[in-house]
């Protein structure tokens, strides 16, 4: 297992948990109350159950955490009262973005053994893969299949994790998890996940 783990990541990703409510609320964040009041609506009017709501930590803040089935979801609420100021999306900067996967990836620390937490660890890798950190994400989802290897997306993790090692040019590491994973779960190497598995495969040289 120690063959597997992935090289550290950039120890500023670290944070620790915030306190409290903070003092009293300002106009623009009533307003931002308000719009988590809507978003929450409709979201549970489409069938999300709420999970926690402002989350905060020194590192950043989730404003709802709710389940979508059997998915852990991480909801970022933004509101713009004119048009000219951008899209509500537009206003999600990369370093907005990168405060919140620190805040799911706390969130997730703190509460290890949630029903769906399997779910938010992988996506979260997968988070941090998509935007050009390998090495961040390659923690998340070692983490993820090592805390569990029945869990439901341990496969997945262990996959990503091999994409993450391919990405940092380390074949070694590249190649164990994939041996791990042909020996571990076969029925998926030939179902769910074969596309994913194959294709890996062929990109790196294994001895």
């Amino acid at each position: 297992m120690d063959a597997l783990r992935p090289p550290p990541s950039d120890p500023s990703n670290n944070a620790a948990c915030g306190s409290g409510t903070g003092p009293r609320r300002t106009r623009a964040q009533r307003s931002g109350d308000a719009g988590e009041a809507a978003a929450l609506e409709v979201l549970t009017g489409r069938g999300l159950r709420l999970v926690a709501r402002n989350v905060r930590f020194k590192a950043g803040e989730l404003d709802l955490v709710m389940l979508d089935a059997d998915t852990l979801v991480f909801v970022e609420v933004r509101r713009r009262g004119r048009a000219e100021y951008g899209s509500s999306i537009d206003s999600v900067d990369p370093r907005k973005a990168r405060r919140i996967a620190t805040a799911a990836m706390l969130f997730l620390q703190r509460h290890p053994r949630h029903a769906r937490v399997t779910f938010g660890r992988n996506l979260l890798g997968r988070a941090f893969l998509d935007a050009g950190d390998p090495r961040t994400a390659a923690t998340h989802f070692f983490e993820n299949y090592n805390a569990d290897k029945q869990a439901a997306r341990a496969p997945d993790s262990l996959l990503f994790l091999a994409e993450a090692m391919v990405q940092l040019n380390d074949t070694r590491r590249a190649c164990i998890a994939l041996a791990e994973f042909g020996e571990t779960y076969p029925a998926l190497a030939v179902g769910r996940l074969q596309n994913q598995y194959d294709g890996l495969v062929r990109r790196v040289t294994c001895n």
